[in-house]
């Protein structure tokens, strides 16, 4: 009995704690609740104050609508900033790039400026020299510089490494007169027997030119006989010059194909055309006075001999690339340039 009965006491006394707890939380509420009431009352009670006083003046009472304003003004300010630093910074990455793209713009001027460009006229300027060629030496004209090497101007012949340029006229080369007089086009073929890379190309054009029963013999001017009774009595469309740099003779004529016409090896035009086109072997370089070549051996130009201008510097490029219509090409191009220049 006195353990139910202490028992019963705890509980009552637990409930009694519990609903003193409630009535703290419920008078804990009313009392902020009118609190609140009474904050509000009180701040109602200014702004009508202050409506009172300010009623015949211009300034308003600060309202919740006045205070977002003010923040959306903040925050447009604030996106105004922003952009500024944007466009400062915009302008300054402008400023760089700018600065960058004038540096490159000068450095690719300079090189321009410092590149030897051979430009290649369709229409030579033809040169009087004051004296002939000999002993691979090409001499200038008294308005030039008697100093090889040295790039003239417009008007002025160039002289490189000890040759004439490419716009000075062929004739002066006795070994191109017979196919420059008989052929609407000549192909200068530079090779030799011991160039493996030569022996390809040779073999393609004795496949298109050189045999009797290929598909272009019949329009390529067969060599002179040397003794000045070749009497040509229809011009044909392409010949071929051979420009060799064999070790001698004998190496030079077993390594010519058919309906190519030689150059002779004793001949100074064997050297004064290397000079011309600076096209060699590179063990030729140094005896020849090249010191920059335009171009390596295999190379076939390609010229038109009306205007002795060249059509084609990459020709053993186009007998790989067209093949039998290679020489339909060339005579395409000559008239295309015809019609461009008319």
């Amino acid at each position: 009995l006195k353990c139910k009965m202490k028992e019963h006491k705890t509980i009552i006394i637990q409930q009694t704690q519990h609903q003193q707890s409630n009535d703290n939380l419920i008078h804990w509420q009313r009392k902020r609740s009118l609190t609140v009431l009474t904050i509000h009352s009180i701040a109602q009670s200014i702004m009508q104050k202050r409506r009172v006083n300010i009623k015949t003046s211009d300034q308003l009472p600060v309202t919740i609508q006045d205070t977002q304003i003010c923040n959306n003004r903040s925050s447009t300010a604030a996106a105004a900033r922003a952009e500024r630093r944007a466009n400062r910074k915009n302008k300054k990455n402008d400023a760089v790039r700018s600065l960058l793209l004038f540096v490159i713009f000068m450095i690719l001027l300079g090189l321009i400026l410092l590149t030897d460009f051979d430009y290649v006229s369709h229409h030579p300027i033809v040169v009087s020299p004051s004296a002939p060629l000999s002993d691979g030496v090409a001499i200038e004209n008294s308005s030039s510089s008697s100093s090889a090497g040295i790039a003239s101007g417009s008007g002025r012949k160039r002289v490189v490494d000890g040759g004439l340029s490419m716009n000075g006229s062929l004739s002066k080369f006795p070994s191109l007169k017979y196919a420059l007089e008989n052929s609407d086009l000549v192909g200068v073929y530079f090779a030799a027997s011991w160039c493996s890379m030569s022996t390809p190309i040779s073999n393609k054009i004795e496949e298109l030119f050189s045999v009797d029963s290929s598909p272009l013999s019949h329009r390529v001017l067969s060599p002179s006989a040397g003794d000045g009774t070749d009497e040509i009595t229809t011009r044909k469309e392409f010949s071929l010059v051979y420009v060799s740099s064999d070790e001698n003779e004998m190496e030079m004529m077993d390594y010519t194909r058919s309906n190519w016409i030689p150059v002779p090896f004793d001949s100074p035009d064997r050297t004064n055309i290397k000079q011309h086109f600076r096209i060699c072997a590179q063990v030729e370089m140094e005896s020849l006075g090249i010191e920059r070549r335009r171009q390596e051996i295999p190379s076939l130009v390609i010229i038109e001999s009306a205007t002795q201008g060249i059509l084609s510097m990459g020709g053993k490029d186009d007998l790989l690339q067209y093949g039998e219509d290679v020489l339909d090409h060339w005579i395409s191009q000559k008239d295309l340039v015809r019609t461009l220049e008319e």
